[in-house]
């Protein structure tokens, strides 16, 4: 994953042959996101897990709020490791809601 600051950062938390998982982090301000995890000093505005299966993204589990300008971070942090699409899984009063977009 190419370098720079961003504010988002991506953690793999398994790199299978086919399905990868990974943490999402979005930051309020731009971060180092290869600076390893143990030494980030910013707190995290956002916080979700996110599966990627031939070239699409499932995002769960996210807590806290994505700015636009985060937004375009994370689907820039995304499509820099070959996702195309984007399908989010969000759960409302009324159930859960799925959500599709490109990446």
């Amino acid at each position: 994953m190419a370098g720079g600051r961003s504010l988002v950062r991506l953690d793999p938390v398994h790199r299978g042959e086919r399905i990868e998982v990974w943490q999402a982090r979005a930051y309020s301000v731009p971060v180092d996101p290869l600076l390893p995890l143990e030494q980030m000093m910013e707190p995290y505005t956002a916080v979700a897990t996110v599966t990627i299966d031939a070239g699409t993204a499932y995002v769960q589990g996210m807590h806290g709020k994505m700015s636009r300008a985060i937004m375009r971070s994370f689907r820039a942090r995304l499509r820099a490791i070959g996702v195309s699409r984007i399908r989010w899984q969000r759960q409302r009063e009324r159930g859960v809601k799925q959500v599709e977009q490109e990446a």
